[in-house]
């Protein structure tokens, strides 16, 4: 087991958060929840940022994990999705196999 790994626990949920961006870059936001429920609380969160900034309420948008502040101006697209750890390591081993971004290895 990795360290990421054990930093959570066997049955963790987490909220995935892509926001995708004009210039074609897609960002995960990975956020724990204690519960599945809490996961519509924390989307709710993250929409209404969405919303201000785009209403020209806010200058940006800021969401954690990885941290990332965004022009509203350049988002495309925000989706939600409630994955398990299992999942997300899943995700990370096959990009691993992968190489660099754009690469296969031979």
């Amino acid at each position: 087991m990795t360290e990421s790994e054990s930093l959570l626990e066997d049955d963790q949920r987490l909220l995935e958060v892509r926001v995708a961006t004009a210039d074609g870059v897609e960002t995960d936001h990975m956020y724990p929840l204690q519960d599945v429920s809490e996961a519509q609380e924390v989307a709710d969160v993250i929409q209404r940022r969405v919303e201000n900034a785009l209403a020209g309420r806010t200058p940006f948008v800021g969401l954690q994990s990885p941290a990332v502040m965004y022009n509203p101006a350049h988002i495309v697209r925000v989706g939600f999705e409630v994955i398990t750890k299992e999942e997300l390591f899943g995700v990370l081993e096959e990009a691993e196999g992968r190489g660099p971004i754009g690469f296969r290895p031979s």
